[in-house]
């Protein structure tokens, strides 16, 4: 993959979690465990990304903020069996974050074995195979599943003047997000959520 195929970046939260995020932006779990908010994270998934043992450098993945290439992915299919549809959203993010300092690329699930993580370079970009992360479908191994879950780490926290939009999937909760006043596009996109 290169760098300039890269369009955005997605973190899927909660919609009561949306006005906290548009003014503050999005924190790493471990400072957003201080802040009152929505979660809609899998316990033991959770536990595995809070083991220090996983980026090689003492850091948990707690300590980041972290959001896919693309938010339809295997953890939002699992979540949309939780959370009713109408009570997400994804948060686009501009690729630049990529320049924030300390910024870390994983070419899967930072929580699954096999991940590998690097510097933001080109030569780290150019190992993520760009069809398996943006694949439609992941289910012929889990190799590809973990692949389609590609993250950015940021370190702490991603200030909200990268969001560059929001995504959703229905017009009511469009309509939600607009009502929070902010001068923010919101898109629908039923696909994104499963929905077509």
């Amino acid at each position: 993959m290169r760098r300039d195929e890269i369009e955005e970046f997605h973190h899927l939260c909660h919609m009561d979690n949306l006005a906290s995020i548009l003014e503050r932006g999005i924190f790493s779990h471990r400072s957003a465990d201080l802040i009152e908010h929505r979660t809609i994270d899998n316990k033991d998934v959770q536990e595995l990304r809070a083991r220090t043992d996983r980026l090689g450098n003492g850091r948990p993945v707690h300590a980041y903020a972290c959001v896919f290439f693309h938010a339809r992915t295997p953890m939002l299919y699992a979540v949309k069996h939780r959370v009713p549809h109408e009570d997400l959203c994804v948060i686009c993010l501009d690729p630049s974050i990529l320049d924030i300092p300390d910024t870390l690329v994983a070419d899967g699930n930072a929580a699954t074995w096999g991940t590998r993580f690097g510097e933001p370079t080109e030569d780290t970009l150019h190992r993520l195979d760009r069809q398996l992360v943006y694949a439609e479908f992941w289910n012929q191994s889990p190799e590809a599943g973990r692949i389609r879950s590609a993250e950015v780490l940021v370190p702490n926290h991603i200030p909200s003047v990268y969001i560059t939009g929001v995504k959703v999937s229905c017009a009511s909760t469009a309509q939600r997000v607009k009502e929070l006043g902010y001068a923010i596009p919101v898109t629908v996109d039923k696909h994104m959520f499963y929905l077509t």
